[in-house]
């Protein structure tokens, strides 16, 4: 293997954001990694210690053993697990392309762009189709003036598909198996909760009002409460970032507040829809557009009702080692902020299987609308996408080298999207515990607790 791609695998492994989320700032700081320019090969002497020369592939497999030590340093099994699981992904789709290259007589990128050609086909009746159905967010700009934008965002929506599945039919064929375990934490029980309360999947999200991370993922939740009603119980703990996000503390407290008067998760779902508009005036408009009665409304909120409650949350999330918001648990496995409804779901189907359950079907897909440009003259700036190792891939998750160089371009997000943060760290590591099972919803909180070993 050619060592800068070596390196640059491993600047991926270590760089690529996990999942977008809201972090607390931190104390220091450094540069970001780049890229390691191609240089000397291998066999070139990088210097000489002690008078004996160091050639620049003993210096780069010690630069790789360091960058690895330095990931696992705090001794994270979260972190150590998608480390690994992510290099495991890579390396399976990699072999795997290699041999399926090798078969074929051709090299990698030859192969991607040959089946890519086969397995995507775009018509003028699917961009009609598709103009027809989003017509109110083109305004009175016509097909033949939007048609080739969202030819584009059609075919690298197609694109991406084809890849991502062609690259695990690969897998598969080899035999790929990922025997990683994912480590379980016994999150404090507590929060506010829906579902039923023997539903077998309890799902724990800790997250903030003012995030916009968390704003995504609010969205993501309800379509989960909803593909999954007699199998999910969903528990919210509050876990404002108050450095960053002075808002959301008491955004918070008017959500328990209107809990008193049985309009919580109405409150709470009108508060993603609204943030950041949480000002004080703000929550008192939401009161009284929920039909509470405003006085008492006030009153609890002037008296930061549920304040310890929050505070029990608040500790209970850094006893989990929780530092960026939304962080989610399934029965126990963490997972980092969340992008897609699939993200989660393939976690939850994991659970369930494994505990012998059916898993409900796979909704129909939908296909997100372009971004609309503010103006006739202005463009969409497309994203290079490389084929990722499989649907069940951990996000951020590196991509497979060789791609296509006119790889298709991701979906554009929506204008009004948040700009792009750094990746919530998984939980800190934390003392064992007996068993993996997801606590039931009881008022005190108890300390965070891996459990070594545990299913993935």
């Amino acid at each position: 293997m050619h060592r800068s791609r070596s390196l640059a695998r491993w600047a991926l492994l270590l760089g690529v954001p996990a999942a977008l989320a809201c972090k607390q700032p931190s104390s220091t700081s450094g540069p970001s990694a780049a890229a390691p320019a191609v240089g000397p090969g291998a066999d070139a002497v990088a210097g000489k210690v002690e008078g004996k020369p160091l050639t620049v592939g003993e210096l780069d497999a010690w630069i790789q053993e360091q960058l690895f030590k330095q990931a696992t340093r705090d001794r994270n099994p979260t972190k150590t697990y998608e480390l690994r699981s992510r290099a495991l992904d890579q390396m399976a789709a990699e072999r795997a392309l290699d041999a399926a290259a090798a078969k074929a007589g051709k090299d990698r990128e030859t192969l991607l762009k040959d089946e890519l050609e086969k397995r995507v086909a775009l018509t003028d009746e699917d961009v009609q189709k598709f103009y027809e159905a989003h017509k109110d967010r083109y305004g009175t700009r016509t097909l033949e003036q939007v048609a080739a934008m969202i030819r584009t965002q059609l075919k690298g929506q197609k694109q991406q598909q084809a890849m991502q599945e062609y690259i695990e039919s690969l897998r598969k064929e080899s035999g790929f198996e990922n025997d990683l375990k994912a480590p379980r934490y016994e999150v404090a029980s507590g929060g506010t909760a829906t579902g039923p309360a023997d539903a077998p999947i309890t799902v724990v999200e800790f997250s903030d009002f003012e995030c916009p991370f968390c704003k995504r993922a609010d969205p993501v939740v309800r379509q989960m409460l909803e593909r999954y009603p007699t199998q999910v119980r969903f528990i919210y703990r509050d876990f404002p970032l108050d450095h960053i996000h002075q808002k959301a503390r008491g955004a918070a407290e008017a959500a328990r507040c209107a809990g008193e008067q049985g309009k919580y998760w109405e409150f709470h779902h009108l508060l993603f829809d609204k943030s950041p508009a949480l000002t004080p005036e703000d929550l008192k408009s939401y009161a009284k557009q929920l039909g509470l009665d405003e006085a008492k409304f006030d009153q609890c909120v002037a008296q930061h009702g549920g304040k310890d409650l929050i505070e029990a949350d608040i500790k209970a999330g850094e006893e989990a080692g929780v530092q960026g918001t939304p962080a989610f648990f399934v029965n126990g496995l963490p997972v980092a902020g969340v992008r897609s409804g699939e993200e989660i779901a393939k976690v939850i189907d994991d659970e369930l299987a494994k505990k012998g359950l059916p898993v409900p079907p796979k909704p129909v897909q939908q296909v997100a609308a372009p971004a609309v440009p503010p103006g006739p003259g202005a463009a969409m700036m497309p994203v290079p996408v490389a084929p990722p190792g499989a649907p069940g891939q951990p996000a951020g998750a590196p991509p497979v080298p060789g791609a296509p160089a006119g790889a298709p371009p991701a979906a554009a997000p929506p204008a009004a999207s948040p700009p792009a943060a750094a990746a919530t760290p998984p939980p800190a590591a934390a003392k064992p515990a007996p068993a993996p099972a997801a606590a039931p919803v009881a008022p005190a909180p108890a300390p965070a607790k891996p459990v070594p070993g545990a299913g993935r």
